[in-house]
């Protein structure tokens, strides 16, 4: 049995003997905080998924969001080091199908339909939310959707954080600052906040070679502002970030294969405390600027503009809400335009001592246009959505699966391949029963079924994406947490199979991953064991060309607070040095060692 197996063996037999739920709790659909005259809502995680709080992320001495997912024992695969772009896999899930919120607003790339996972530093978060099912309004999805809330009220008024990780290759490969600003009145809140990172990820190759030109510059800067009186809630955020990217094998010299992207995102939202309905609207603007030299004097430029006007009815102590979306996406680059309007009416009521129902039922309209409009375009889904919660911690949901293909999917034309315009929406039936008892053991089986996948695939010697097979898929989730008061630890084992129609195991899905943390803390130090391992993955869809080899990542951290406001934290990543191969000849950095200086006040 070669290391990485015996490890894993290993690692896995220690899950399952300790397996139960993970940062998860018993909780109502939110919590009320009273600061004063000022009160806020505060979404709070239901009853199966995964939570993390600020102070879990914190600990763990991660280095970006990524890196907090792999320790988790989530799959993510990047194109190399700190800032690369960075695909993460959630129960065999990944790309356009993860939908990420940032406060309640979709963040992903309106040009790619993924998120890109640097686009919010780890210490503006407050919690991390993953759930498998769709929530509140939202009515794309596929696999998992992701809700982070960044820090708001209860915190530190200014934070500030300075790290610096060095491979073998130099003493500062990346340097990184984030600080952020937050000033409280009466009855409003404001908060601004940058971040800043250089990366050289020159780390060596198995082959003892240094990927040179690997680099990643990223920029970023974010703010908020909050009103909040008697009868309601007003509030507007604002974030803008750049991220230029030379990642390994994409060009011989800087000045080729360079990708720079651009994110803008402005929303405002309006509640209305009503005694008997609370009326909510606003709007959401997202902007994303794709740039890709193909060489030195070939560059490709893509712009994708996405516009949306809510409102939202709910109808206080009836259990109704009703959710009204009209949004726009386009770009004068692709010469093309979507329209859609999104209707979700949605019921939730204690129909028995014993069983609580919710239900919802969304109706979406859109259209694909470029050049010229048609009628025969003009398509609309049902997404029907049960869900039963019953004691001892069960539940129970089904729903419809809907995604819609990205503009690039569509419409791509430049570096790599060229777009489909043909192309039909992702669809499924998915359903999952779920087992949470206590604070300390969560079970998950979730099975479903999806159709019309879309892959990128060589037609007439041109690289274009396609509506290929269906596929079928099968999660079973393990986790388990408990705190005490020198330790705490959690625990998460998943396995998934995901079939294609001819039964092959589709491609970079791992049958098993699995995470496991521990904590000690004693009096000013706080010491943190992270390991993850992820097993078998196939290189191709025929699962003829061979597998990817396991990997098991070992991390530590030690954390000394220095004061209420200081602490230093000093991590070791890939303790083991394991040199595995993400996917393609991209492979992980190997060793690397982090030092972080956190200041609060």
């Amino acid at each position: 049995m070669k290391a990485p197996d015996f490890l894993g063996a290993l690692f896995v037999s220690g899950l399952l003997f300790c397996s139960n739920a993970i940062f998860c709790q018993e909780s109502e659909k939110c919590d009320s905080v009273n600061l004063g005259k000022i009160i806020t809502y505060i979404d709070s995680p239901l009853t199966t998924g995964e939570f993390y709080d600020n102070s879990v992320i914190e600990k763990s001495g991660s280095t970006n969001l990524s890196d907090f997912l792999t320790s988790q024992g989530h799959t993510v695969m990047n194109t190399g080091g700190t800032g690369s772009m960075s695909n993460v896999s959630i129960k065999g899930y990944a790309g356009f199908c993860i939908k990420v919120y940032i406060d309640g607003v979709l963040a992903n790339n309106p040009a790619t339909g993924e998120f890109d996972w640097n686009q919010i530093s780890l210490d503006s978060i407050s919690s991390i939310e993953i759930q498998d099912f769709p929530v509140e309004n939202q009515m794309q999805f596929a696999g998992s959707v992701v809700k982070i809330t960044t820090k708001r009220f209860g915190v530190s008024k200014f934070t500030s954080t300075s790290q610096v990780t060095s491979y073998e290759g130099s003493p500062a490969d990346t340097l990184q600052q984030s600080a952020d600003f937050r000033i409280f009145t009466k009855n409003a809140a404001f908060k601004i906040g940058g971040d800043a990172r250089i990366a050289a990820n020159e780390y060596l190759t198995p082959k003892n070679k240094v990927n040179l030109y690997n680099d990643s510059k990223l920029t970023q800067i974010a703010a908020s502002w909050n009103l909040y009186t008697k009868n309601g809630s007003l509030s507007a955020t604002g974030f803008f970030g750049t991220n230029k990217i030379k990642a390994q094998n994409t060009g011989k010299s800087y000045d080729q294969g360079v990708e720079n992207d651009i994110n803008a995102r402005f929303t405002f939202k309006h509640i209305i405390w009503g005694k008997k309905i609370w009326h909510t609207y606003g709007s959401n603007y997202n902007l994303t600027d794709v740039e890709y030299d193909e060489s030195v004097l070939v560059h490709n430029s893509t712009v994708v503009h996405n516009l949306e006007g809510y409102y939202y009815l709910d109808f206080k102590n009836t259990g109704i809400s009703l959710y009204n979306t009209f949004s726009a996406e386009w770009s004068k680059t692709m010469d093309a335009f979507r329209p859609q309007l999104q209707i979700k009416l949605a019921y939730e009521k204690q129909l028995f001592p014993w069983m609580i129902f919710y239900g919802s039922l969304g109706f979406d309209m859109w259209t694909n246009l470029q050049n010229s409009w048609s009628w025969s375009n003009v398509n609309f889904e049902l997404l029907p959505f049960v869900r039963l919660v019953f004691p001892h911690g069960f539940s129970a949901a089904a729903f419809r699966e809907f995604v819609l293909p990205s503009f690039n999917q569509l419409y791509w034309n430049g570096a790599g391949g060229v777009g489909n315009p043909d192309l039909e929406n992702e669809y499924g039936w998915s359903g999952l029963v779920s087992w949470k008892k206590w604070p300390v053991i969560q079970l998950t089986f979730q099975t479903s079924w999806y159709g019309n996948k879309i892959r990128w695939t060589s037609i007439n010697n041109t690289l274009m994406p396609d509506n290929t097979e269906s596929a079928w898929y099968f999660a079973a989730t393990a986790a388990s947490e408990k705190s005490w008061k020198y330790f705490d630890y959690s625990a998460r084992i998943n396995f998934t199979r995901a079939m294609l129609e001819d039964g092959n195991q589709i491609m970079w899905v791992p049958f098993l991953t699995g995470a496991l943390n521990l904590g000690f803390h004693y009096k000013k130090l706080d010491f943190n064991v992270s390991g993850s391992y992820t097993g078998k993955r196939y290189q191709q869809n025929d699962n003829s060309a061979g597998c990817y080899d396991r990997y098991f990542l070992l991390d530590l951290a030690q954390t000394i607070n220095i004061s209420k406001n200081l602490n230093i934290t000093v991590k070791v990543s890939n303790l083991l040095d394991d040199r595995y191969q993400y996917h393609d000849g991209f492979y992980a950095p190997g060793r690397s060692y982090s030092v972080f200086l956190r200041l609060k006040s």
